[in-house]
């Protein structure tokens, strides 16, 4: 049982440990259609200033 709470215990580090490490960046990166959308939001911002 010990071991049992031990190993799910260091699976939620790990997991905490990448959510963590995740920015807007990498996750758009390679997306063109992310890529898209957040190139319509800036021309958008720039649009109205």
């Amino acid at each position: 049982m010990k071991e049992a709470l031990l190993g799910s215990e260091r699976n939620l580090r790990l997991a905490n440990d990448k959510a963590t490490a995740l920015t807007v960046q990498k996750l758009t990166k390679g997306n063109p259609t992310m890529q898209a959308k957040f190139a319509e939001l800036t021309a958008s911002a720039e649009d109205a200033a």
